[in-house]
């Protein structure tokens, strides 16, 4: 979702505690629901809602609002769903600020202890005794966004298609 759309999502989250008989949420309830969802479209997060608008008894907890965005972006993307129109990288503008749609998350910097888990960082010595320094490096990893994300749903899709002259006659 992008600035404009908060106020359209803070309505729809509204209604969805009211469905479900929840006590009327706070300012700070709803803006916490919109950053958990704000890397989705707004048209995603809304089939969310819906659906657990018609299947859920209680308010969700924002683990319940994640994962039905992400079941809401998985049929999106499968049904034929498009980029955003606002996705452009020429501009710098991506559906994914995280990764900048690469599906890695970049700029991350281990302090030697072992927070990025690659190869023998945060150990003291190695199987010979010899110590291991261990300074400060950079790493990626996996952005959260890789299953649901569409741009990357749509590079997929065009390597998984083969190119009109590799198919084979028959």
């Amino acid at each position: 979702m992008i600035g404009p759309d908060r106020d359209a999502f803070g309505v729809s989250y509204r209604k969805l505690a009211a469905r479900l008989n929840a006590k009327p949420l706070t300012d700070d309830a709803v803006n916490e629901a919109y950053l958990d969802c704000a890397h989705w479209p707004l048209e995603v997060v809304d089939q969310a809602l819906e659906a657990l608008r018609t299947s859920s008894r209680f308010m969700p907890r924002p683990v319940q609002l994640i994962g039905a965005c992400q079941d809401a972006a998985r049929r999106h993307a499968s049904n034929g769903g498009s980029v955003p129109d606002w996705v452009n990288h020429d501009e710098r503008r991506y559906f994914c600020d995280v990764c900048d749609d690469t599906g890695f998350e970049r700029r991350l910097e281990c302090d030697g202890t072992g927070v990025c888990h690659v190869g023998r960082c945060g150990q003291n010595e190695d199987a010979d005794h010899h110590k291991i320094r261990n300074d400060p490096h950079p790493f990626t990893r996996r952005c959260a966004c890789r299953a649901t994300n569409p741009v990357l749903a749509k590079e997929r899709d065009a390597q998984r298609r083969p190119a009109e002259g590799e198919r084979g006659g028959g």
